[in-house]
């Protein structure tokens, strides 16, 4: 059984972003052994687009409507949330946890849309 991907939506600061994918505790890296989530996957596909939805990893200014734009007529979704390195290692625990309801809403808010269409 196979199947084809003929557009692949990747949403979310991470799924573009080098820096980001690392804890404090990585090694040295070499770009050149690095793809972001995007570049791992958009071979999959016979295209794809990709929309942050914030301004950076703490996600304080999220753009709905560029989401909703990147992923009108999806065959796929990549959601690509987290924390980043730069955010958790500079930061107490009261703004760890505003990071995680951030987004937890940044996700509840693409599922409902994606379950919609």
């Amino acid at each position: 059984m196979t199947f084809t991907i003929l557009c692949l939506k990747f949403v979310g600061p991470f799924a573009d972003s080098y820096g980001d994918l690392f804890g404090d505790y990585s090694p040295d890296k070499d770009p050149k052994f690095i793809k972001t989530p995007r570049q791992g996957l958009q071979k999959l596909a016979s295209s794809d687009a990709y929309a942050s939805g914030c301004d950076d990893a703490k996600c304080k200014n999220y753009n709905a409507s560029a989401v909703d734009v990147a992923i009108s007529q999806a065959d796929m979704v990549v959601i690509c949330l987290g924390t980043g390195k730069n955010e958790l290692s500079t930061v107490n625990y009261e703004d760890r946890l505003e990071l995680f309801m951030i987004a937890i809403s940044v996700l509840l808010y693409l599922i409902n849309l994606i379950d919609l269409k």
